[in-house]
């Protein structure tokens, strides 16, 4: 183990000392060899670190596609896959910075989330799982009752977006609340092995299918509802768990991708598959190369205010929103919000378009750190078995996801977020507080006094 994590190490230096040649235009490496070589460090890193990768394992999911995104753009013969951009293709040499940008990303996610921390869960009582079951019981019997009465998404052919927003209105924001309740549903059958409990996942995964969910929502229940079982991973046999967690993908996208066709008949497969993976990649690429790398502190301190004050006037002059309409014809931009649809992977070429280049790197830096906060938190909860917290930080997760990979940043500084600190502190001092009267008590009890 000692020989690869020096491996690891020397291979670090080598990457970031290549990359930031290309950029200099010192000496130009290939983008194929520094993708491999961030490739093999992310291979090593999940095999010395297999725990602490498998918490995190959606993370780097997404930044491999974000860089593969960049990829199918940059080397791509034809513009077709761009025409939201509506701008010609030319290899503009933004992938070394990405390629730096999701490496410090990533140093900040593994920064306090440790593998001995997720050695062993010790899981010694469950906590609020009357209170649990039964607001599951009924956000479902709410949800299926609805969706009875409306009919399915799939069966009205629209999207998530229209069905929720449209059809269900108020209703559609109450029903996405079962989202939160997989990872509790995880704790609460890894700690009883009661199959109640993979019926009630199975009944969560219909609903958001049947509300017109595709692809990355259903994939997040499933993840949080295994991560309990994060302490079973052993280190020899983790390179079959990826091939089995590849394959699982796999079919997800191949579902995924048949749904979307299902809605958009028009579209082959195919090309709806490379569209949606250029489209990964596609916010950076168009950022990078039509702004200067610079850092523009009026307009951060605009966009700061309007997180602290939005409205149905600014409420597009932030995150996703700012970068698409930077790089959109403005008719694209209405028709998009028409459409409530949004491109993904914004947080890069926004922090790129605020900050610049390297102020840039530390900004992604830092929202990795948030997501090792979140893992810190996430570890917490299941070793005290409380479900309430469970759903305080699977709520974190969706925060800190949409920070990181969808540019809403501002969701920091939302007076739910706040709430939400506030309330997994509190029930850290309380706990404190009653480990501190346990442990005196039993001194007591020990000495006699």
């Amino acid at each position: 183990m000692a020989s690869l994590r020096f491996l690891k190490f020397l291979l670090i230096i080598i990457f970031l000392g290549l990359c930031i040649v290309t950029i200099d235009n010192i000496f130009i490496v290939s983008d194929f060899v520094l993708f491999g070589i961030f490739l093999f460090l992310l291979f090593l890193e999940v095999i010395i670190n297999p725990k602490r990768n498998f918490i995190n394992s959606l993370v780097l999911l997404a930044v491999f596609l974000n860089i593969l995104g960049v990829f199918a753009i940059e080397h791509s013969e034809g513009s077709y896959y761009l025409y939201e951009v509506e701008q010609w293709i030319t290899e503009e040499g933004s992938i070394p910075l990405l390629l730096i940008y999701q490496f410090f990303f990533l140093q900040g996610v593994f920064l306090f989330v440790q593998e001995r921390k997720i050695e062993n869960w010790n899981i010694t009582n469950i906590h609020f799982k009357s209170f649990f079951i039964l607001s599951l019981t009924f956000l479902l019997l709410l949800t299926f009752g609805l969706i009875a009465k409306y009919s399915p998404a799939p069966v009205l052919r629209v999207d998530r977006f229209v069905y929720d927003k449209e059809i269900l209105g108020k209703f559609g924001q109450i029903t996405n609340i079962l989202f939160y309740y997989s990872l509790g549903l995880g704790i609460l059958y890894f700690k009883e092995k009661k199959k109640i409990y993979l019926f009630l996942l199975f009944f969560i995964e219909l609903a958001f299918l049947l509300k017109g969910h595709k692809f990355w929502n259903l994939i997040e229940i499933l993840f949080l509802f295994l991560i309990p079982y994060t302490s079973n991973i052993i280190r020899a046999k983790v390179i079959s768990l990826i091939l089995a967690v590849g394959s699982v993908m796999t079919l997800f996208i191949v579902a995924a991708i048949s749904i979307n066709v299902y809605y958009f008949p028009s579209f082959d497969p195919v090309d709806y598959a490379r569209q949606r993976l250029s489209q990964e990649g596609q916010l950076w690429w168009s950022t990078y190369k039509g702004y200067e790398p610079k850092l523009r502190t009026d307009e951060l301190y605009a966009e700061l205010k309007n997180y602290t004050n939005l409205d149905e006037y600014n409420q597009y002059d932030i995150g996703m929103y700012k970068v698409m309409r930077l790089n959109t014809t403005p008719e694209r931009f209405e028709w998009k919000l028409d459409k409530l649809s949004r491109y993904v992977y914004s947080t890069p070429p926004l922090l790129y378009y605020y900050l610049g280049a390297g102020l840039g790197i530390l900004g992604m830096f830092l929202l990795g750190m948030a997501f090792s906060f979140w893992g810190n938190l996430l570890i917490y909860t299941i070793n005290r078995g409380d479900l309430f917290l469970s759903l305080i930080v699977s709520r974190f997760f969706y925060i800190f996801r949409k920070a990181a990979k969808d540019g809403d940043i501002y969701k920091f500084f939302s007076i739910e977020f706040m709430l939400l600190i506030l309330i997994s502190l509190s029930f850290y001092i309380f706990y404190k507080y009653k480990d501190d009267l346990y442990k005196r008590k039993s001194l007591i009890a020990v000495n006699g006094v």
